[in-house]
């Protein structure tokens, strides 16, 4: 995943159990920009997700699988079944 324009908080969550995951995995956290452009990887086995940052935030994605295969592997949580979006302070 690539922030082309903007920013935007991506999370994602080892799962477990892919029925039931446990909502006491660790989840990973990270803030990306196209101030300081960077690639994030993220490995197969992981649920994860994006909140944009600002309004005309533009994101690349990238993948190993088909559109086709992409199809068959479509898992939703609920986006606050972890809840990563909230501000942390620092």
């Amino acid at each position: 995943m690539l922030v082309v324009l903007g920013a935007a908080i991506v999370a994602a969550v080892r799962i477990d159990d892919w029925q039931t995951p446990s909502k006491d995995q660790l989840v990973h956290r990270y803030v990306l920009s196209s101030e300081q452009p960077a690639i994030l990887h993220i490995p197969a086995g992981y649920a994860n997700g994006f909140m944009t940052l600002s309004e005309s935030t533009k994101l690349l994605f990238f993948s190993t699988a088909s559109v086709e295969e992409s199809r068959q592997d479509d898992i939703r949580y609920d986006a606050r079944y972890w809840d990563p979006w909230g501000v942390a302070e620092r």
